[in-house]
């Protein structure tokens, strides 16, 4: 239990830290896109679907779909490293997860799409704009997917699944 609440305290801290940089994006980078070098920019975009907008539409029914598919990934994320959150690289992972899936999860409930602000691109040729949390949920996932040649035989029962 008390894996658990330590969890959902950091991937409350992985929320809050996204939310303050929507905040701020929202804020300042609104009106005036922010050109940081010839390959990356500050810029507002409104997403109502998933990584690289898909299901790109702003329906109720749309947005209560999606939070409800992130909640379903995240439970059976959960669910599956149950036995293993004691191994950090297990417990970051998931921390990182949890906090980037809610913080775009709040951002449908709040505003009714997602709000991203990071753009690469080089000439023009632009990756889909995103924004931290989805950052921490890629990273999240790369890590957990490389925990079992990380930890070897600690995490084997992941494998399984």
């Amino acid at each position: 239990m008390r894996s658990y609440l330590k969890l959902i305290f950091c991937a409350l801290l992985v929320v809050v830290l996204d939310y303050s940089t929507k905040v701020s994006a929202l804020y300042y980078l609104t009106s005036h896109p922010l050109e940081l070098t010839p390959f990356l920019s500050l810029q507002v975009a409104y997403n109502c679907g998933i990584a690289f907008s898909l299901f790109d539409t702003c329906t109720v029914y749309n947005q209560l779909l999606l939070s409800l598919l992130s909640i379903g990934v995240c439970t059976y994320i959960i669910y599956i490293s149950t036995n293993h959150l004691h191994i950090p690289g297990i417990f970051i992972s998931i921390t990182l997860i949890i906090g980037g899936a809610a913080g775009n999860i709040l951002d449908r409930v709040l505003y009714g799409y997602v709000i991203d602000f990071i753009r690469l691109h080089y000439k023009s040729y632009f990756w889909p704009t995103f924004n931290l949390a989805d950052s921490f949920v890629v990273i999240g996932i790369l890590l957990f997917l490389l925990c079992p040649a990380i930890y070897g035989d600690k995490v084997k029962a992941l494998n399984k699944y």
